[in-house]
């Protein structure tokens, strides 16, 4: 048996979304840079201006998201925590 599997938090996802967006930026520049003179022959050389000219859109979209991100998070702060997310503590007196 797995045992009990959480629900997925929307914040966590939206947060790692954010950084693979990121990371995925930086991998293409880095594998344009250090395979130019092979992939780009064959794929040709516009692939490099064009992802260039991306990026200012890449750079708004980051930023929407951001925004996004940050409404989300101050809209879970103030959501009530479900039930069982936090340990139960023994009331004594209920006990009795």
């Amino acid at each position: 048996m797995l045992g009990s599997i959480p629900p997925i938090d929307p914040l966590i996802l939206g947060d790692h979304v954010q950084h693979l967006m990121q990371l995925c930026y930086w991998y293409i520049g880095v594998f344009v840079y250090f395979y130019r003179e092979s992939v780009l022959a064959r794929i040709g050389h516009r692939f490099a201006s064009e992802f260039l000219d991306l990026t200012p859109r890449i750079e708004r979209l980051r930023s929407t998201l951001d925004g996004l991100l940050a409404k989300f998070h101050d809209e879970m702060k103030r959501a009530p925590k479900p039930e069982g997310v936090e340990p139960a503590f023994v009331d004594p007196e209920v006990e009795a």
